[in-house]
């Protein structure tokens, strides 16, 4: 989230590192403390789904000329909510090498939900589609214990959400341009765009 000049990042660095000594270069995959060890940690978060039917859409990126955007389709249910509930999960210490303990995706419905990217000012046919989010979570979060304890604190704490569904324009205030977006990624060919309300 950029509000002003201040990314949301790093005012949860601040306060990852003043109230923890917790440097942003942290992974879920470090050493924690002894209590800690073997326990599952479940930070959760919302992803943006605004529905295909509708003219709300995530905006990643807009200039003059271009927006690009996302929506969200699913063959199996019409009703798709404009946020939709996800974790990561890993297993603390010694165990944190393995797989995720559970799904990123907390209802049904998410697994099926596939996004529909945009090029444009208006909201053209889609140019690429996600593969189905049940199979992309899975394969980007399925060992989670490389991602940065401050992205995921960051998207898992992000309190301007609604922000990302707004279209450009109407991001602008008299005195500030918000946006509000987490990156995570994986590996060097993975990456997914989470926020949070």
């Amino acid at each position: 989230c950029t509000a002003g000049h201040v990314p949301w990042s790093l005012v949860n660095a601040v306060i990852l590192l003043s109230t923890a000594e917790l440097p942003p270069t942290v992974t879920l995959g470090d050493p924690v403390n002894s209590w800690a060890k073997s326990k599952w940690w479940l930070p959760t978060l919302s992803v943006a789904t605004p529905a295909n039917h509708g003219d709300v859409q995530v905006t990643f990126f807009s200039d003059k000329l271009n927006v690009f955007s996302y929506q969200v389709k699913s063959e199996m249910h019409a009703d798709i909510p404009l946020y939709t509930p996800a974790k990561f999960s890993i297993c603390l210490g010694d165990c944190a090498h393995k797989q995720a303990p559970v799904p990123f995706c907390t209802t049904a419905d998410c697994f099926g939900y596939q996004q529909e990217y945009h090029v444009g000012r208006q909201l053209e046919p889609p140019f690429a589609q996600s593969p189905p989010l049940g199979e992309g979570y899975a394969s980007t979060f399925s060992n989670v214990n490389q991602l940065g304890l401050l992205g995921v604190a960051t998207a898992s704490s992000a309190f301007l959400g609604p922000v990302v569904l707004q279209r450009p324009e109407a991001c602008k205030t008299s005195t500030t341009q918000l946006l509000q977006s987490a990156w995570f990624t994986s590996g060097p060919d993975s990456f997914l765009e989470a926020t949070a309300p």
